[in-house]
């Protein structure tokens, strides 16, 4: 599961952004420097802005998806009492290449970086593109899985 960032939880939270209607994406980011999070940022302006967080550029990523973001497919949202359990489909790049991936960041899109919030951002162990496919997946069940969790409490 990932960390979260205040502002996304927010907007979900007050009804603004919507988990299964919204244009929920995701992005890498690269092992150039450690991946920074901080929960106060809001946008992905702000989480790009952080000198530890390095969107991957290379020609492989950059031709997939909107320049290689991904729309995240297959969307649910369960509630169950003061538990939010957001899943969604793996998300699978194509043939990545020339660069290590370090984390990934889940955000709403809307128009620009500028006012797209910031959900999750999920740091795990170094993985190299080298030609091959790339998956993230969300948890260890195939298909759909768990993207994150939030417990009001």
């Amino acid at each position: 599961m990932g960390n979260l960032y205040y502002e996304g939880m927010r907007v979900i939270h007050n009804g603004d952004r919507d988990l299964l209607t919204g244009t929920v994406r995701v992005l890498l980011l690269t092992d150039a420097t450690s991946p920074s999070f901080d929960a106060t940022h809001s946008y992905i302006t702000q989480v790009l802005g952080d000198a530890g967080n390095t969107e991957a550029a290379t020609a492989s990523y950059t031709g997939q998806g909107a320049t290689g973001r991904l729309t995240l497919a297959s969307k649910s949202v369960l509630e169950t009492g003061a538990l939010v359990e957001f899943k969604a489909a793996k998300a699978s790049w194509t043939a990545l290449d020339g660069f290590t991936v370090a984390a990934a960041v889940v955000f709403f899109f809307d128009t620009d970086d500028t006012d797209s919030e910031a959900i999750s951002m999920h740091d795990f162990t170094d993985k190299a593109a080298n030609g091959s496919d790339f998956d993230v997946r969300w948890s260890d069940i195939d298909g759909v899985g768990q993207v994150f969790t939030i417990t009001n409490s």
